[in-house]
């Protein structure tokens, strides 16, 4: 850079600094496009950086989770749209997000509807307390699981009531805990 960024910015006229922004670009033999333009006029005016949209989204999407399957492909797409500048999928992608994120809150609906179902069915060798300390334990152990509902949905096969998943999963659950112990 030249003495011109020592002066005042704050005091210079702006086509000062459009003729000092040229004779920079000039001398530091760089493309002379108008993002370089834009940064090399801002430095010269004493202008913070403003971050790109690209910018924004990319860090974004560095902070968002990757526990899924589903969740690295979702971001991998929004990588390669940016990347590619590809401006023309955002619809199809912000699409796709909303309709995974519509069916996934329309699974609770059927899975508490069945969960009701079954809780109200007559099952030989549970009594009500028994259907809710199951229950509860079911929650305790897997109430943050994001898939909970899932896992109610495909069940319960013909003629399987849900307190029997329950009652499979807090049994699953147990052998794991007393399978773990033994390592």
């Amino acid at each position: 850079m030249s003495n011109f960024n020592d002066k005042n910015s704050s005091t210079l006229a702006p086509s000062d600094i459009a003729r000092e922004t040229i004779k920079q670009i000039a001398a530091q033999r760089v493309t002379p496009t108008p993002e370089n333009y834009q940064r090399i006029y801002n430095e010269i005016a004493g202008i913070p950086v403003k971050g790109t949209l690209d910018s924004a989204i990319l860090k974004a999407l560095r902070e968002l989770p990757k526990e899924t399957t589903d969740q690295s492909k979702w971001i991998a797409r929004w990588e390669k749209l940016l990347a590619q500048d590809n401006w023309a999928a955002l619809p199809a992608l912000l699409g796709d997000g909303m309709d995974a994120s519509v069916t996934f809150s329309k699974q609770w609906p059927d899975a508490i509807r069945e969960l009701l179902r079954s809780w109200d069915a007559k099952q030989v060798g549970l009594n009500a307390q028994q259907k809710k300390e199951t229950l509860e334990r079911v929650l305790l152990n897997f109430g943050n699981d994001p898939l909970l509902a899932q896992k109610f949905r495909p069940w319960p096969p013909a003629g399987c009531n849900t307190i029997f998943v329950l009652i499979a999963l807090q049994s699953a659950q147990r052998w794991l805990m007393h399978r773990s112990k033994d390592k």
